[in-house]
């Protein structure tokens, strides 16, 4: 990855099913929630961030639609802030340019241009 141009890296971050082991996808069927189970550097956080975008802008295998509301759950906000939303492999940091979310932290909320809320 280090050796790509900006656009290169842009493109194939954008492409998570290519990257993706089996274990950080959802299991089959329809389910609204999931349990991932790993130690550090397992791919907890970009699957979780993977699966919500897919959510939110309604691509499959995660969505046939996109959903409205999301919500981001941790045991305090600012792990959730820290960890899902801007952390390395967090929300703003998985989706390609143009369908990035607008991060409004005073009302603690992300907003994908769709208007998907999470």
């Amino acid at each position: 990855m280090a050796a790509l141009t900006e656009a290169q890296a842009d493109f194939a971050n954008g492409r998570w099913l290519i990257w993706a082991r089996p274990d950080q996808m959802p299991p089959p069927g329809d389910w609204l929630t999931w349990l991932m189970l790993g130690g550090r550097g397992a791919g907890k956080t970009r699957a979780g961030a993977e699966w919500v975008r897919g959510l939110a802008l309604g691509l499959p295998p995660f969505a046939s639609l996109p959903v409205a509301r999301i919500a981001l759950v941790g045991e305090t906000f600012a792990d959730v802030r820290e960890v899902m939303i801007e952390g390395v492999s967090g929300l703003l940091r998985v989706h390609a340019t143009g369908e990035q979310p607008d991060w409004q932290p005073t009302r603690r909320r992300l907003v994908w241009p769709n208007g998907a809320v999470a």
